[in-house]
């Protein structure tokens, strides 16, 4: 747990315009557990006195530091019926809590052409604190580019982490977007299905859990991003022994979006080829990068994970997610005997 940044983030969702009724953190520290949970406790306390609303706080203890343990906890700790599942470095506009509940209010389930709403996120703001005038630039963005020509459309909503153009509209005009997967940074869901479909605990590496954990979502419900920069990840570095590597994360990172394009809409051809298309895009891409910036790393992850990406785009789906898990796996393993991780 990075207590400093705990304590910016708590900050930001007391002084919401829709404030929390609860918060809960899962603590997995080795050291300064009990005093980050006296800073929480006292921050909540002080919000009070000064006039804000009473705000329940859960300080669970989680013996094992892995961001599927300690989210599963959060939720089986939490009573509302939406959830904001944030990391501990991701903070929120004061309009954030508003305009996320508002679209869960206002669903219907015949809005868009689609079920109702399972999950909301929103996107990375990139600065902070996000200035208003951000918000509203993003706003006349989003209706200014759903009145061009396709070929802007595609542009601007074909990204590397869905692979094709995915529909646009709005709710009582707030800007979404269907979308197939989310980043756990910036997660609000339904708790009647996280409770359903928890975090995979199998999944020890960065860059699966939150996209398998959509896809389950997403058979449940809709999944929509409201496209205003509401939120901010601070992205600070890791503690308590949690290991990011760099060839290792691009390679976890490759076998999963390989995953979610074999599990998403469309036929088996349409399949394999946003699969085969979407690696090639993250070669070039690191390509440029050790050319600009000399980053070698992600390249090798690249590299490292093309005969793994070639098997999910024929394996049978059954058998997709057990074997991202073992390749994964076997590369951390091969890594960690290797040589020392890169921080």
């Amino acid at each position: 747990m990075r207590h400093g940044p705990l304590l910016q983030c708590i900050e930001s969702a007391l002084t919401q315009t829709r404030p929390p009724i609860e918060i809960v953190v899962v603590d997995a520290s080795q050291v300064g557990m009990q005093q980050a949970k006296q800073a929480t406790l006292d921050l909540v306390a002080r919000h009070h006195a000064a006039g804000g609303p009473a705000v329940g706080v859960h300080y669970v203890r989680s013996e094992i530091a892995q961001h599927t343990v300690q989210w599963n906890r959060a939720v089986a700790a939490s009573s509302a019926d939406v959830l904001f599942l944030i990391d501990d470095d991701t903070l929120l506009h004061p309009k954030c809590a508003e305009i996320l509940l508002a679209v869960y209010e206002s669903d219907d389930g015949s809005v868009g052409g689609q079920p109702p709403i399972s999950a909301v996120s929103a996107i990375e703001a990139g600065v902070w604190p996000i200035p208003d005038d951000a918000i509203a630039r993003a706003a006349r963005i989003e209706r200014g580019g759903a009145q061009r020509g396709r070929g802007i459309y595609w542009f601007r909503h074909a990204s590397f982490r869905h692979g094709r153009p995915l529909r646009s509209y709005s709710m009582n005009g707030v800007p979404l977007r269907s979308v197939r997967s989310f980043v756990g940074a910036y997660m609000t869901a339904r708790r009647r299905d996280a409770v359903a479909e928890p975090m995979n605990e199998a999944m020890v590496l960065n860059n699966q859990e939150d996209i398998d954990v959509s896809l389950r979502w997403l058979q449940r419900g809709a999944l929509v991003e409201v496209r205003l920069p509401l939120m901010h990840h601070l992205q600070t570095p890791r503690a308590d022994g949690q290991i990011r590597t760099g060839w290792l994360d691009r390679f976890s990172f490759c076998l999963n979006h390989a995953h979610t394009h074999r599990k998403g809409p469309g036929g088996s051809v349409q399949r394999t080829a946003a699969v085969l298309v979407n690696h090639l895009r993250f070669i070039a891409i690191d390509v440029a990068r050790v050319i600009v910036k000399r980053r070698v790393q992600p390249l090798i992850g690249d590299l490292r994970a093309t005969p793994g990406v070639l098997c999910i785009s024929i394996m049978p789906r059954r058998r997709l997610a057990a074997y991202v898990i073992e390749r994964s796996r076997a590369a951390r393993a091969q890594n960690m005997a290797g040589r020392p991780p890169v921080t």
